[in-house]
């Protein structure tokens, strides 16, 4: 058992003398101490020597149950609680109005409108995003941009040359998702593949790295061109 496991454990062991035989509580560290290797043993002799008593450990996930251990109903697949459509309670003093009357922790003034269902968030718009893309790239259908646009209408891979100062980058190919006029290339599913700058130019070895999505600023842009027929639609 870890730290966590023994802590649940004794305070299992102390909630079943607590019901059952008081009179042992003092020896419950002792108790502990013996069986924590070894708890399904303690609870078997339990269960002999004090029967009809739930010492099982099912007894942890019964949410009633004096030992409950949340670190285990947490753990243990499908558990539903007794009220699965219970309202949630976000912080500790909406627990007050639940408590017994006779705890010090009481209190009857917590506001029941605090007790509420979150609304699930709403479904982003598709419609919106698209609407928007449209609005940016829809008057560069002729053009310069013209191409761009096909692009990204046909689900066609394009191959941007990327630069440096004054020299060639590497390319980069990939789905053209969204673009603008001044050449910026959102590219999604894409493949870089860049030749390091070195002193010794017969020394750099081309790096390729692939990339779920990358935005490339338009003053870095030397060329695009189509890769291919349409392809597939770049994922979402």
């Amino acid at each position: 058992m870890d730290e966590a496991d023994d802590e649940a454990f004794a305070r299992r062991v102390r909630a079943f003398y607590e019901a059952h035989n008081p009179e042992r509580l003092d020896l419950v560290p002792d108790i502990v101490s013996k069986y924590k290797d070894q708890p399904d043993k303690l609870w078997a002799k339990l269960e002999k020597k004090y029967p009809g008593t739930a010492t099982s450990r099912d007894d942890r996930l019964d949410f009633r149950s004096r030992a409950f251990d949340a670190r285990a109903a947490l753990r243990a697949p499908a558990l539903q609680p007794p009220v699965p459509h219970a309202p949630p309670l976000d912080n500790l003093s909406k627990f007050k109005p639940f408590l017994p009357r006779a705890s010090e922790h009481f209190d009857v003034k917590v506001r029941q409108g605090a007790l509420h269902v979150p609304k699930a968030p709403a479904a982003p718009s598709l419609n919106r995003g698209a609407a928007l893309l449209g609005q940016i790239t829809d008057p560069l259908r002729q053009g310069p941009h013209s191409l761009l646009w096909r692009a990204l209408r046909d689900r066609i891979r394009v191959r941007v040359t990327l630069r440096r100062i004054n020299s060639i980058r590497g390319v980069c190919v990939g789905h053209l998702k969204a673009f603008d006029r001044h050449m910026n290339l959102l590219l999604v599913d894409a493949a870089e593949t860049t030749t390091p700058k070195m002193r010794n130019p017969a020394r750099a070895r081309p790096r390729t790295r692939y990339l779920a999505q990358v935005l490339v600023r338009g003053d870095n842009v030397v060329l695009v061109a189509l890769e291919g027929g349409a392809s597939r639609p770049p994922p979402r």
